[in-house]
């Protein structure tokens, strides 16, 4: 899905914005200090220049991890809480704290569970706003186009997490046994299926984004 950008007016502050996102995201690290993988970085910045937030996301590999592509899809909400301090003293007390291993004041208590409920709230609608885009990328006038391709699908997780992923894959599966899941010579035909549809609906998603400056 290939398409001319504007160049003029307000498709010049589009592909600045667009410019950002994506410079933005070359500062993300993982907890291993690791950035965001080459192959999945096109789908992360469509998604956050769409205004959705993310929170972790793997291209595939086929020697580790999970053998297909995915994002963690939330709201900018709880991509902010991601990094915030308070918020995460806050979620440490409460895990000490069901563990038995410390105190919390009905004070604390209360504002995590604002805090949370926010957060669940927000991420349902970015949930909804998700599966949108999904079936407008494969609305029925567009059926011809997607023939013969494997599609994409979102596993709602805690919290109202939407993780966008291929549809056919497990939803639970731990890595080391998604890797024995079919021969090595078709888990290599689909990790580059997979991909493939991955970037189609990244370019939609750009597509999505510049369309607004028109």
């Amino acid at each position: 899905m290939k398409f001319e950008e504007p160049k003029s007016g307000e498709g010049e502050a589009r592909e600045m914005q667009w410019r950002a996102v994506a410079e933005s995201i070359g500062g993300i690290k993982d907890r291993l200090g690791k950035g965001i993988d080459e192959e999945i970085k096109p789908a992360v910045i469509g998604l956050k220049a769409n205004g959705f937030g993310t929170t972790m996301s793997c291209e595939g590999h086929l020697d580790w991890a999970l053998p297909w592509p995915w994002v963690v899809v939330e709201s900018q909400l709880a991509e902010r809480h991601l990094s915030d301090r308070h918020f995460n003293e806050l979620k440490g007390k409460v895990k000490a704290f069901r563990n038995g291993e410390g105190v919390m004041s009905d004070a604390e208590k209360q504002e995590y569970e604002e805090l949370t409920d926010a957060q669940i709230e927000e991420n349902e609608k970015e949930f909804q706003r998700l599966t949108g885009f999904l079936q407008e990328f494969y609305k029925p006038d567009t059926e011809e186009s997607h023939k013969g391709v494997v599609r994409l699908g979102i596993n709602k997780g805690p919290w109202n997490q939407s993780r966008l992923q291929p549809a056919d894959v497990p939803t639970k599966i731990k890595p080391q046994e998604s890797q024995k899941l079919w021969p090595e010579q078709e888990k290599e035909q689909r990790l580059l299926a997979y991909r493939k549809e991955m970037e189609r609906f990244s370019d939609f998603l750009k597509q999505k984004f510049f369309e607004q400056s028109k």
